[in-house]
C-alpha cells in the first residue's frame, strides 16, 4: 500500500500509505535494504515530506513533525503537531492528503472534495499551505477536486499539480488534468467546470468556464 515517498538527509526512504496506519523506513546496510515500521497507529498517513532533518506526515486530520527522526529510527520521537482539525466533518471521500515542502519553506497539502460531485465546504477542494514553525495556514488554490501530487518548477518556483476529474458524465469525459498555479488565489473550477471547457451538468447551470482558471494540460 505504498502511496508517497520522502528521502531523508541520510538516505532513509520513508514510505506512507493511505489505507493502513503505518509509515515505514527503508534503510541500507551492507548492501541489503530493510523496511521497518517507524510510525504506527496513524490515521491514513498518506502524505510525507522531509526537510531540514524533520519528517512531516499528513494524516487525514492533522500534520505532524518528527524532528531528528533519522537518528531515532529504533525509538521514534514524539510528534509535534503543526496543524490539526483538518477534517472537521469526517468527510467520506478524498480525505487523504498529499504533502510537499515548497520553495517558500511552507508545507503544501490538499483537501479533496467530500464526494464525486458535490458542493464543497469552504475548506474542501483546495490546495493549502501552512508555516511549519507557526502553524499559520492559508488557502493557496480553490476548485481542485482531488489533487494526487504537486511540485515546483525549479526555475520559476511556481506550483504545478495534478487533479482527478469527476466520474459519471460519460465513458471518456471529463479528463484528468495538470494545472499551473503561478500565484495564490487561482480557482480551477470544481464543481462548476471541468477540464477548463466542460460545464457540469448540474452545478454548471448558469455558469461559464471562462470564470475559472484553465488547466495547463489534460
Amino acid at each position: 500500500n505504498a502511496r508517497s515517498l520522502a528521502v531523508g538527509d541520510k538516505g532513509t526512504v520513508f514510505v506512507s500509505n493511505r489505507n493502513l496506519k503505518d509509515v515505514y523506513a527503508i534503510t541500507e546496510q551492507g548492501g541489503k535494504r530493510t523496511a521497518t515500521k517507524v510510525l504506527k497507529g496513524l490515521n491514513s498517513p498518506n502524505g510525507v515530506a522531509f526537510a531540514n532533518g524533520t519528517l512531516y506526515v499528513a494524516e487525514r486530520h492533522r500534520i505532524t513533525a518528527y524532528e531528528g527522526i533519522e537518528d531515532k529510527l529504533a525509538s521514534t520521537p514524539e510528534p509535534r503537531v503543526v496543524i490539526d482539525n483538518l477534517d472537521p466533518s469526517q468527510q467520506a471521500g478524498h480525505f487523504w492528503k498529499f504533502l510537499a515542502m515548497g520553495p517558500d519553506g511552507k508545507l503544501y497539502y490538499n483537501v479533496g472534495s467530500p464526494g464525486n460531485i458535490v458542493m464543497p465546504a469552504y475548506y474542501q477542494a483546495t490546495i493549502n499551505r501552512v508555516d511549519p514553525k507557526t502553524g499559520v495556514m492559508e488557502v493557496y488554490a480553490r476548485g481542485v477536486r482531488n489533487s494526487v501530487g504537486f511540485d515546483w518548477d525549479p526555475r520559476t518556483k511556481e506550483l504545478w499539480f495534478t487533479n482527478h476529474a469527476r466520474d459519471w458524465v460519460s465513458d471518456d469525459l471529463p479528463h484528468d488534468t495538470l494545472h499551473h498555479a503561478a500565484k495564490k488565489g487561482m480557482d480551477f473550477g470544481y464543481p462548476f467546470c471541468h477540464q477548463g471547457d466542460l460545464l457540469d451538468p448540474e452545478f454548471g447551470k448558469g455558469r461559464a468556464c471562462s470564470e475559472f482558471d484553465a488547466p495547463a494540460a489534460m
